[in-house]
Formats: C-alpha cells, structure tokens, sequence
C-alpha cells in the first residue's frame, strides 16, 4: 500500500467517524489480493436493426490464443432472457 493510500484512508476513517455516531467502523482492507486473469472472458452488446448482437471474446493467457463467438438476439426476442443464457453457456465452457 502506497503512502497515499494510507493517507486517504485517515483522512476518510476521520472524516466518517467525526460525522458519525461511531457505531460501525469503516472496513480497511487486510492485503492485497490477486486476481487470476489468465481465462478472461469479455461480452460486448452492440445494438443492431432487428435485434442485438452480443459478443464473446475468450482469452487465454497460458495459450496466447483468443476466441471470438457472435450471436444475434432477434428483436422478438426477450433480450435479458438471451444474454443470460449466452453468459451460463459461455461461464460454462
């Protein structure tokens, strides 16, 4: 942690227990933690005539490979119904 992070946070935790009852503390964090982005998985949600084209894109560090898959959402469709869908589907992969 940088010494502007420790910084901040006083001046936050004085700020907030000044204006406040001092019942509950503010959470400070313990570490810091790492995030594995080897497996990265994006989805871009373009609108389009007729419907919606949703966009997965596949990343795989250890493999330096990447996949892209497109699916195009009719507009008679229920949209948050399909996203959902593709999103387990891909989770799922």
């Amino acid at each position: 942690m940088s010494w502007f992070d420790r910084w901040l946070m006083k001046r936050v935790q004085n700020g907030y227990n000044s204006t406040s009852s001092g019942s509950q503390p503010i959470p400070t964090p313990v570490g810091e933690i790492e995030v594995d982005t080897s497996n990265t998985v994006r989805f871009h949600i373009t609108p389009a005539r007729g419907g919606s084209v949703v966009t997965v894109m596949r990343y795989d560090q250890r493999k330096d490979h990447s996949d892209k898959i497109v699916y195009v959402i009719d507009e008679s469709a229920d949209v948050s119904k399909r996203v959902a869908e593709i999103v387990a589907m891909e989770m799922y992969r």
